[in-house]
């Protein structure tokens, strides 16, 4: 066979030149390299004009294979013969030049692929896991108050860190703070989370199967929850009016979704919960779903809005017109930095033990209990003040029941007596609400009693 000549970049740009006469899109040629046996140089047309190309052949103990060097000139004449003689060294040490690219990238492939999963962190993926819960929950506002737990006592912690590697110190170390004095909220914290760490594993994030959600381990790095043995703080109800002197000179959403809780007597989850299709300014009413209840067997529940309440709602319906929130599916009580969600209880809260501190409101019992200053609560606030209220001046108990969501009858009572009290709760409702104003600023003109949320 006759011995190629060795190339010279003067002959590999004169075969260039010649091969772009090559007829037809896809055609082909190659000019081998007399200096290192099955090094050639390959040249095709494209529709883009020519394409040079390296390429090695060589034989393993099977069949003939080639292996791509590079282009030219990217790569060179020398750099060419060079890449070539590797080959060359690595086929006589009986390694296939083929196979071991393919272990490499292979092996750069998992590398990346590894970094790209140490990467994505707790705080990347909650959202999206929360997202597939929806629909999942027996109340409507547990998809809020349940991811909320997770967001409030846990991220601010937990998120940043890679979901690969989260350990069951991480966790005891971000809910330490709420371990202690707010045991139910750790306990239903780490619930989801332990969910959520079922749902990133199954999903591939994390390819430890052991979920680092351990309450003994836990338990074991930060000692044992602390017990809740007392109730919701609440506030004296003699001190309801210098309260709503506060909230009244407040225009903020957080400050009505209060005004509403209280005077509606609703846990603040329905307060915050509350959409716009469930409201009926023309009766006066405020109608709730079982499914939206926290005792469910109880069946619908319908505030029935005093005058304050009810203007308390249309003034907020003239903020969230602003926002264009007030379709029936919007929240009455919107965030004004998290789109479609209302405001959170956290901002209620806050709201609430701010004007405590600055008043000095606490409630006495539950502060000998815990030997440290207890601000009241909304929740407490919204119930437990109102029912002391009925009891200690005398109100209709029963009316106070219902407004509470409560059942006082048997089961058997129950199927006789089905009556909702509507007149009784309404006349309750708007002594409730003229008393939490009483102290609120008087309208001469007019001669009534007003504040900037509602009138009397």
């Amino acid at each position: 066979m006759k011995k190629a000549r060795d190339l010279t970049d003067v002959a590999i740009r004169a075969f260039i030149k010649e091969a772009e006469q090559l007829p037809t899109e896809g055609a082909e040629k190659h000019r081998a390299d007399g200096k290192v046996p099955g090094l050639s140089v390959w040249v095709r047309r494209t529709s883009l004009g020519t394409s040079v190309r390296w390429k090695y052949a060589y034989r393993t103990k099977t069949v003939n294979r080639t292996f791509g060097l590079g282009s030219y000139p990217g790569i060179t004449l020398q750099k060419a013969r060079e890449r070539a003689a590797a080959i060359r060294d690595q086929m006589g040490a009986g390694i296939d030049p083929r196979e071991e690219k393919r272990k490499r990238e292979a092996a750069a492939r998992q590398e990346r692929e590894a970094a790209a999963k140490a990467a994505v962190t707790v705080g990347d993926l909650f959202e999206e896991f929360a997202e597939t819960r929806r629909g999942s929950w027996s109340r409507k506002r547990d998809e809020l108050t349940e991811p909320n737990r997770v967001r409030l006592h846990v991220l601010p912690a937990l998120g940043p860190l890679p979901v690969e590697k989260v350990t069951p110190a991480d966790i005891a170390e971000a809910i330490k703070p709420s371990w202690k004095d707010h045991p139910e909220t750790a306990k239903k914290a780490l619930t989801m989370l332990r969910k959520f760490f079922v749902w990133v594993t199954d999903k591939g994030f994390r390819e430890n199967s052991i979920n680092p959600v351990d309450t003994e381990r836990i338990e074991l790095l930060i000692g044992k929850k602390g017990t809740r043995a007392g109730h919701h703080a609440a506030m004296d109800w003699r001190q309801m009016p210098d309260l709503f002197v506060e909230l009244s000179q407040s225009t903020g959403t957080a400050a009505r979704a209060l005004i509403y809780a209280i005077l509606a007597n609703v846990r603040i989850e329905n307060a915050i919960g509350l959409r716009w299709g469930a409201v009926d300014f023309d009766k006066g009413e405020v109608r709730y779903l079982a499914s939206d209840m926290k005792i469910k067997r109880n069946g619908d529940f319908t505030v029935y809005l005093s005058r304050q309440s009810a203007a308390v709602l249309k003034s907020q319906a003239k903020a969230d017109a602003v926002m264009g929130t007030t379709a029936p599916d919007g929240y009455v009580f919107p965030s004004q930095t998290r789109n479609n969600r209302p405001i959170t209880n956290s901002a209620v809260e806050s709201l609430l033990k701010t004007f405590c501190e600055r008043r000095g409101f606490i409630d006495a019992k539950e502060t000998e209990r815990m030997k440290r200053p207890a601000y009241p609560t909304p929740h407490g606030t919204a119930r437990a003040s109102f029912m002391t209220w009925v009891e200690e001046t005398g109100r209709n108990r029963t009316a106070a029941e219902r407004n509470l969501h409560h059942r006082t009858e048997t089961s058997i009572g129950l199927a006789y007596n089905r009556t909702d009290y509507p007149d009784e709760r309404r006349k309750l409702s708007q002594e409730w609400a003229d008393y939490c104003f009483s102290k609120c600023i008087t309208d001469k003109k007019e001669g009534k009693k007003s504040g900037k949320n509602g009138n009397t």
